[in-house]
């Protein structure tokens, strides 16, 4: 059992100097009551920081691994099941491979098929992945766009690859008829203000 237990919101910490782990952690920018879930000490001025979900982990390992005051492990067997939808099929499986290898380390990979028949693919590959960072929602493979999935992934805009809000549904308009209808607007405007002044000079030149 516990070869197979998954460390997926947990990173070990080997501190290089006496400082107070929560000092470093403060240093930088873990809050332990946002961000975490445990802090354990073992041997050797050694720390399991363990993270409330597997994104936050993944969101401050950069910055573990560019920390001079300590020395950061990720966990072996804290893979992610990755599946990603609408890839061509003709696409070498090795191109996949290469794309999602810049967002970590892809361990394994294969390509469902239909359960009534098994030797007819039905486009969705599945990988299994050591993330080091996040995948965007899509990534754009085999000149198409391809969708993204995975436990604890955030989601990010399918136009500009962020998170914090996602693409909206684009809203067209015909343009033809805004400019006929604005258009008939501005006439009506200018015939209302014409006949205000014809009419007003009509009072005027009867006053005189």
């Amino acid at each position: 059992m516990a070869d197979n237990l998954r460390r997926d919101f947990s990173v070990l910490l080997s501190l290089t100097g006496k400082e107070d782990v929560f000092d470093v952690l403060d240093e930088l920018g873990v809050l332990p009551a946002e961000h975490l879930s445990g802090v354990q000490r073992l041997p050797g001025n050694r720390y399991d920081v363990t993270f409330k979900t597997a994104d936050i982990r993944r969101r401050f390992w950069p910055v573990f691994n560019s920390a001079t005051k300590l020395t950061a492990s990720w966990y072996a067997g804290s893979t992610s099941s990755v599946t990603v939808l609408h890839v061509p099929l003709e696409l070498d499986d090795n191109i996949v491979n290469f794309v999602l290898g810049r967002y970590g380390q892809v361990v394994s990979s294969r390509l469902l098929c239909y359960e009534k028949f098994p030797c007819v693919s039905n486009g969705i590959r599945q990988y299994k992945v050591n993330l080091k960072k996040d995948i965007p929602s899509s990534l754009f493979l085999g000149g198409r766009q391809c969708l993204v999935r995975y436990y604890g992934q955030p989601r990010t805009c399918l136009k500009c690859d962020l998170d914090g809000h996602e693409a909206k549904p684009v809203i067209t308009v015909d343009v033809l008829s805004v400019s006929t209808w604005d258009t008939s607007r501005r006439t009506v405007r200018l015939l209302l203000s014409v006949l205000v002044l014809v009419t007003r000079r009509g009072i005027i030149s009867g006053n005189v």
